[in-house]
């Protein structure tokens, strides 16, 4: 079991940008289900979950097949990664 304290801890990274959760704006979800796996949704403001927006998925394919580059840290340690990847770069300011 990884150390996990706080949501402080938590790191997202899509296409090589990794943020920490905290710093993402309020509308974005990270959720992990034994169907789907981990995925990080943006809400768009509705009620209807069928408008809000999937950003990256532990299994999430592009229109070619591949893999969507999505990782998850918890601190240090990498718990997933669905990209071959370098070394991400610095979140932007959003």
């Amino acid at each position: 079991m990884l150390p996990v304290c706080s949501y402080r801890d938590v790191y997202v990274e899509v296409d090589g940008v990794r943020c920490r959760l905290k710093d993402l704006p309020a509308n974005y979800i990270l959720q992990c289900t034994k169907v789907a796996g981990w995925q990080l949704w943006r809400r768009n403001g509705s009620f209807n979950p069928d408008e809000d927006d999937v950003v990256a998925a532990e299994f999430a394919r592009d229109s070619d097949g591949n893999a969507v580059p999505f990782r998850l840290w918890f601190g240090d340690d990498l718990i997933f990664d669905t990209s071959a990847a370098a070394e991400p770069v610095d979140c932007p300011v959003l």
